[in-house]
């Protein structure tokens, strides 16, 4: 038997599992009386416990189960910091003086990130820059090259080029 405390109970399930039947149990469901705790204290009271059907255990779900949702976790994790990416990546242009927000409706939309891209590979010159635009946005190019007009230094480009990264 094992406590559910945080993930430190999974690895010893994986090894396991195969051999034994693993009961996992809810740390607080089995919580001991106050007073001086020791491991063999803990182990003794959980086995008593245990022995006398007090515990209920946890689920445990199939290993399949749990890749899925470490995919899942990992994906959410991911989702939730593409808006500080792109909040960094506003502020190097801001760094830089290029305005393109006046520009472009989406800095991150398939024109802004071929800009992005080649920001980031060296390009610095703006009507350069700025014929990467696509659709209704190649409308605007003398507009769009103006605002991509900044002072963008081989710094900048290795800092666009780390969060374009990050964000494919």
């Amino acid at each position: 038997m094992l406590e559910s405390t945080g993930v430190y109970w999974q690895p010893i399930d994986h090894v396991l599992v195969e051999r034994l039947e693993v009961v996992v149990a809810n740390a607080h469901a089995v919580r001991q009386r106050p007073g001086h705790k020791t491991d063999k204290a803990d182990a003794a009271w959980l086995a008593a416990l245990l022995a006398h059907g007090l515990v209920e255990p946890s689920c445990i779900p199939p290993p399949a189960v749990q890749a899925l949702r470490d995919l899942t976790r990992t994906r959410v994790a991911l989702v939730q910091t593409r808006p500080q990416v792109q909040n960094r990546l506003s502020k190097v242009l801001e760094d830089t003086n290029i305005k393109v927000a006046h520009a472009m409706s989406d800095l991150f939309g398939m024109s802004g990130r071929r800009m992005l891209k080649a920001l980031g590979g060296g390009e610095r010159h703006p009507h350069k820059l700025a014929a990467w635009a696509l659709g209704t946005l190649r409308r605007t190019l003398p507009e769009l090259a103006l605002a991509l007009t900044g002072q963008c230094t081989e710094h900048h480009g290795r800092l666009i080029q780390g969060e374009l990264a990050l964000m494919e």
